[in-house]
């Protein structure tokens, strides 16, 4: 079993959350480690040091712009010997071979855009790598998205968006873990929802 933790952790700079974050990459003995939302710039080798504790580090960082966004993912080079990397603001893919069990596998962390438009434009432009990572893909992150009307509380659905991220994951053949333990992973006040997802492409 490969254990992969994603966390949309809303800033990076506390010691305190570094000592959590690590205390969590040790206990979920997680190989590859994907954070958005770091709200952080020039992420080096340094700090990612203080947050690993397990086998070989490397890592690929995408700089937040002002104090919003912000992308890190580290992964047990050990473990998990990666050929390729691509990355934008909102997304890293990362495309290596597992040593056990011995697997080549595409991951894409995923940090959805703020904006609808921006978000569409994000599952045209991920869709458009396939040709070029032909290995089967997890997708992880944080969408900032719905599928359904049980993803929400509210219940209300935009119908373009929905059908946006439902093209995505067809073109991919992508086939989504249930969610164990909770029904929503954000909320706010009185709305809650599910945006955050793992998805997986059959071999």
């Amino acid at each position: 079993m490969i254990s992969i933790l994603s966390w949309n952790i809303r800033g990076l700079g506390s010691t305190i959350k570094h000592s959590h974050l690590k205390e969590l990459i040790s206990q979920s003995e997680a190989k590859i480690v994907c954070l958005c939302e770091t709200k952080k710039q020039g992420i080096d080798r340094n700090l990612c040091s203080r947050l690993w504790n397990t086998g070989g580090l490397e890592f690929r960082a995408v700089d937040a712009e002002g104090a919003s966004g912000g992308l890190l993912m580290m992964w047990d080079d050990t473990f998990f010997h990666v050929s390729q990397v691509q990355s934008n603001r909102n997304w890293i893919l990362v495309e290596g071979r597992f040593s056990a069990p011995s697997a080549t596998f595409c991951v894409c962390f995923v940090y959805g855009a703020s904006s609808v438009e921006s978000r569409i434009e994000m599952w045209k432009e991920l869709k458009g790598l396939k040709p070029s990572f032909k290995s089967p893909r997890l997708l992880i992150g944080d969408l900032n998205e719905t599928i359904n009307t049980e993803d929400r509380r509210s219940k209300k659905l935009n119908r373009r968006r929905v059908g946006a991220l439902k093209s995505f994951m067809d073109a991919l053949q992508l086939i989504e873990f249930p969610l164990i333990g909770r029904k929503f992973t954000w909320s706010r006040n009185h709305e809650a929802s599910r945006i955050n997802r793992a998805m997986a492409q059959p071999e």
